[in-house]
């Protein structure tokens, strides 16, 4: 597991692509995750969140994957009140608009699922933000799998945008978003095209995930939701702003 995370640690530092055979180690779900880990015990890096990915039925057929999963955002690749986001213009780089959930309470450790209520009493703020998905595998992202969850769940970075005020949270699955780049709408949809029957869904099955673990998620962590709007292929150069019904707003020139 060491050389997978060394390949993909270095990558993700330093750019460039890993080939399938510095991989081939990950051949389960249990395994991606471990690899993961890894990577942060190498970098010494600490977690501002984590992102869950492979929410809808189109992207699991499209990752190859039956179950959704998640990835830490790393400390360092949150931006906020910022302009410019930088990109790794070698590997493959897209965006994500989603509602990203601040905790304002710890969720401990616990076999019984988190309640709807409970999560929403745990909830400090809700979020317009951009995912970057950024992925550092040579063979690419169709039918990758569980090489997905190693790769830090394709994870580059998350850019946080405005606030949505309280009042709207129990509706935030009936919210259209829409994309644009370069002031041209580009992507459209909304919170139910998360896969979730609510948003704050997804934060009650993370927190199982990482009961599971052995490290529940704390008051001050990031939850990315999903994406709203698909995966959109972006370059260096674009400016893209996602609105959230009119309620909320987050852009940014990517570089």
């Amino acid at each position: 597991m060491t050389k997978a995370a060394f390949a993909l640690l270095n990558a993700r530092k330093n750019g460039g692509l890993v080939p399938p055979d510095a991989l081939e180690a990950v051949t389960d779900l249990e395994t991606a995750y471990r690899v993961q880990a890894e990577q942060l015990v190498l970098s010494g890096e600490s977690v501002s969140g984590w992102k869950i990915g492979a929410t809808s039925a189109a992207a699991k057929q499209v990752l190859g994957l039956d179950t959704a999963v998640f990835g830490p955002v790393a400390d360092g690749t949150v931006h906020e009140d910022v302009s410019e986001v930088p990109l790794q213009p070698e590997q493959g780089n897209f965006i994500e608009s989603e509602f990203t959930v601040r905790l304002a309470k710890d969720l401990p450790e616990r076999e019984e699922l988190y309640t709807f209520a409970e999560i929403l009493d745990a909830i400090g703020s809700v979020q317009a933000s951009f995912e970057v998905v950024t992925c550092r595998l040579q063979s690419g992202l169709a039918g990758a799998g569980n090489l997905v969850v190693a790769d830090f769940g394709v994870n580059g970075g998350a850019v946080l945008g405005q606030p949505i005020a309280r009042e709207h949270w129990e509706n935030l699955s009936d919210i259209t978003v829409g994309l644009s780049v370069d002031g041209e709408q580009a992507a459209e949809g909304s919170g139910a095209g998360t896969g979730w029957g609510h948003v704050f869904d997804a934060v009650a099955w993370l927190a199982a995930q990482q009961s599971k673990m052995a490290r529940p998620l704390k008051a001050g962590d990031l939850v990315m939701t999903g994406t709203c709007t698909g995966v959109l292929p972006i370059k260096p150069g674009q400016i893209l702003e996602a609105d959230f019904g009119g309620l909320a707003s987050v852009s940014a020139t990517f570089t």
